[in-house]
């Protein structure tokens, strides 16, 4: 196969080993344009051709433009050889890349794995300098958005390239790559400041104030500004030798272009059309969004007349003990204090997850602050060795980079209550004054033994990675040896309560709630009104299905704790399951104030939007989601579920192709299923499901037997159906009685093999069953579902009409219209008047 290498960075060239460069291409604006779209865009592979068409010729007629189309991929194969590009079906076209050498996806490659020696090597110039395409409004905007973000990846290629020849010693390489970095993006001075610490740090003082004056000269030559207040004081404190060491950086870590650059993550840029550049996302966006997004729902909570209380970002404390055992004491001890301010007047705690993103970071204070809206920063470190423990803490004003208190410990290790007492209290103090007696006895030590202490901290290290079940277990164990030692360790029982809680429902296992309430019966003797019963008591409710009764622990406990966020996180849902979706929802959003970039938190903001029919809102905060951890599969699925919702499988099927960047496919198989549904091609749906590494699986069973009687292959439906009553009684025999999901199994099975009236009775008892409003609907949706495909076509448009009616997860107008199991409502005048009704 002829080996082709296509330069798109700098100077365009594109090169056969065989007949050297070719000439025709780079004279031909539209077509060379084509070739490097279908080349870069993302996502990587097939590109619709319909989509070709309307990014490149708008403004033909739909015949002369795919005319127009169908020459330019004719001479891209004469230029590069005919399998150079390749087709699938009629409808998707593509570069192959096993043929093509393309430089820029050999740049984003090297940027990916840290080689940013080959980075810059690759980076000769701009995306495709100086061209410019007429009558193609959309993709000179496209095209313009790729070279910014590539011109930046470069910048942040160059900058981490430089921290590494420093590190190796290497200053005067050094300061020839940072220049190369200011040559490609000269505003970005939060890196100059970092270059500047590390020159300084590395005993070139005087280089480094030399790079400053010549970055000033920079300015103001080009753009006739001085530099921030930030970098002149920073250049200051060089020349007067008093520069403190910024920012700070884990032990041990190397910078990356990601965490070095303007970027915000390591997701690709968006591609295409302005409706595939808002799915596909603009990442670089997205970290703005996140401080536009801080400021709105502070300003939606903010009450007027109420004087704000002062927002304090507590960092997690740095472990500095020499056995990495030990790392638990430092995220327990972070985990305490945390718990100790929660209830003070006058402060505004950032929450947990949020706060946890920014251990080891390397951004300065004043970037945190102004990501979280934080007033005030308190960071420190533990060390612990040898039954002593040093703890540093101190309390700084991100304004002004100036100390408000400061303090170290050095002290045995049975002091660790005093000290950790005196720190939330001297915290408190520093930023609202003298405490009131309550607040004082509310940083009392939880127990006089220190070995069940101790345990309680290892359990906070495990409990705050829930996503685990492993650590699950490991702080179940933990929890249970605190209480163990001390049986009147009112803290460790309340936990050991969230721990079994969550086991038991996360896992199905009957014994673990069993613990559950064991442990909670414990810890309503010791104190049954304490606010650590109210939150334990309300967890257990929530999870054993008692909404109604757990939502009355979690609204007392917010009237004690109006501004903790793990409380509002905890309440949100509770006031969902009961049916109050206004409620849940400015909760949610009320909940995300005060703990503003937790990806989980962010993704239930957009998941309930979507539930409320509010679609725009919804899109805008899974993108957020996506952004802040790009690695969980949830936000990806619901958010190509939002363009589902709108009918738009295009722009679905756009997100689940990034989504695979990132996370594993098995977990957007279903949605992919959807898609394929959805645009009626329904074997390439079912052989989606029945490619599934587990197709016996309960959920899996059940999509096979819908999708395969609307494929027309009643035996294979009627087989999954037996495969689904099998894993429905499963299910029975492990919980030991039904729920909604085992009831709707059992219908499930039934309808497709042809037992209708069975069908019928086991979903309406999953509807009595169903006492969770979310899932009441999505049951209701199965339910309407299985109306028709018993001919009950009445009950099922009248059941169609209430959800539609109202918030929840069953389906949209544009769902009903596009999904081929409603096919036998098509000619009804009512089922019709619903979707004109309801359509927007």
């Amino acid at each position: 196969m002829t080996a082709i290498t296509v330069r798109l960075l700098g100077t365009v060239d594109i090169t056969q080993a065989d007949k050297g460069s070719s000439e025709t291409l780079p004279r031909q604006p539209k077509r060379l344009a084509v070739l490097a779209y279908l080349a870069t865009a993302m996502p990587r592979g097939f590109h619709r051709r319909d989509k070709l068409v309307a990014l490149f010729w708008p403004e033909a007629g739909q015949d002369q433009a795919r005319h127009s189309l169908s020459q330019a991929l004719h001479i891209l194969r004469t230029e590069l050889g005919s399998a150079a590009v390749k087709n699938r079906g009629d409808g998707d076209v593509a570069i192959d890349n096993s043929s093509v050498t393309i430089d820029v996806v050999e740049f984003e490659h090297a940027v990916a794995i840290d080689d940013f020696e080959r980075a810059l090597e690759l980076y000769r110039g701009d995306f495709l300098d100086g061209l410019f395409v007429n009558d193609a409004p959309e993709f000179e905007r496209w095209m313009e958005d790729r070279r910014t973000w590539l011109k930046e990846k470069a910048a942040g290629a160059a900058w981490a390239l430089a921290q590494q020849h420093i590190a190796a010693g290497r200053l005067v390489d050094a300061e020839r790559t940072a220049q190369q970095a200011l040559l490609l993006v000269s505003t970005d001075e939060s890196q100059v400041r970092r270059f500047l610490s590390a020159l300084a740090n590395a005993g070139d003082r005087a280089a480094a104030v030399k790079f400053y004056e010549n970055f000033a000269e920079r300015l103001e030559d080009e753009y006739d500004i001085e530099p921030a207040p930030e970098t002149v004081e920073c250049a200051e404190s060089l020349r007067s030798g008093t520069h403190r060491t910024e920012p700070r950086v884990a032990p041990e870590s190397t910078p990356s272009a990601d965490t070095i650059s303007a970027q915000a993550t390591r997701s690709r840029p968006a591609s295409g059309n302005g409706a595939e550049k808002r799915t596909l996302l603009h990442w670089r966006y997205f970290m703005v969004a996140t401080a536009a997004l801080a400021v709105l729902v502070v300003g939606v909570a903010t009450r007027s007349g109420e004087e704000a209380p002062r927002r304090l970002a507590l960092l997690p404390l740095q472990n500095l003990s020499p056995d990495p055992e030990n790392a638990f004491f430092a995220a327990g001890l972070h985990e305490e204090i945390l718990t100790q301010l929660t209830g003070i007047a006058g402060i505004e705690l950032l929450g947990r997850t949020s706060v946890s993103r920014y251990a080891g970071t390397d951004k300065t204070f004043t970037q945190i602050a102004e990501e979280l809206r934080a007033d005030v920063i308190a960071e420190g470190s533990v060390q612990f060795e040898n039954a002593r423990i040093r703890i540093t803490i101190q309390l700084i004003d991100p304004s002004s980079g100036t100390h408000m208190w400061a303090e170290r410990y050095d002290r045995d290790l049975f002091d660790l209550f005093a000290i950790q007492t005196e720190v939330a209290t001297r915290i408190a103090e520093a930023l609202r004054g003298t405490l009131t007696p309550n607040e004082v006895a509310d940083v009392a030590r939880p127990t006089q033994d220190l070995e069940a202490y101790t345990a309680y901290l290892r359990g906070h290290y495990h409990s705050r990675r829930f996503w685990s079940v492993e650590h699950a277990r490991e702080a179940a164990e933990s929890y249970s040896r605190a209480v163990e030692l001390d049986p009147e360790f009112e803290e460790a029982w309340a936990r050991l309560v969230w721990v079994r809680a969550w086991l038991g429902t996360q896992l199905a296992v009957p014994h673990q709630l069993d613990s559950a309430r064991i442990a909670l019966q414990h810890l309503e003797e010791l104190s049954p009104n304490s606010l650590e019963t109210l939150r334990a008591r309300g967890v257990y409710l929530y999870r054993t299905g008692r909404y109604d009764e757990g939502l009355r622990e979690f609204e007392r406990l917010r009237e004690a704790l109006p501004r903790d966020a793990d409380v509002l996180f905890n309440l949100a849902p509770l006031l969902r399951a009961v049916g109050r979706w206004e409620d849940a929802t400015s909760t949610f959003v009320e909940a995300l104030r005060l703990d503003p970039v937790n990806p989980g938190l962010v993704f239930e903001v957009g998941a309930i939007h979507r539930m409320m029919r509010r679609l725009d809102e919804a899109r805008s905060y899974l993108e957020l989601a996506i952004s802040l951890d790009p690695s969980i599969a949830r936000p990806w699925h619901t958010l190509a579920g939002v363009y589902l919702w709108e009918g738009d499988t295009e722009e679905a099927r756009a997100v689940l192709d990034s989504a695979a960047l990132h996370v594993d496919p098995e977990e957007l198989r279903f949605q992919r299923a959807n898609v394929e549904l959805f645009e009626r091609r329904l074997e390439n749906a079912l052989e989606i499901l029945l490619a599934a590494p587990d197709q016996g699986a309960g959920w899996n069973a059940m999509a096979v037997t819908e999708f395969a009687q609307l494929a027309g292959r009643d035996h294979l439906s009627r087989e999954y159906a037996d495969t689904l009553r099998r894993a429905a009684e499963s299910r029975l025999d492990t919980r030991g009685e039904t729920n909604a999901v085992t009831e709707m199994w059992f219908a499930r099975a039934n309808v497709y093999s042809g037992n209708h009236d069975e069908a019928i009775r086991h979903a309406e008892q999953a509807i009595e069953l169903a006492r969770h409003a979310l899932l009441r609907s999505q049951v209701q949706g199965d339910v309407a579902e299985i109306y028709v495909v018993t001919g009950r076509h009445d009950e099922a448009v009248s059941l169609i009409g209430q959800l539609l009616s109202r918030p929840g997860d069953a389906f949209s107008v544009a769902l009903l219209r596009l999904h081929p199991i409603w096919d036998p409502l098509r000619d009804r005048p009512d089922f019709q008047a619903l979707l004109e009704r309801y359509q927007n």
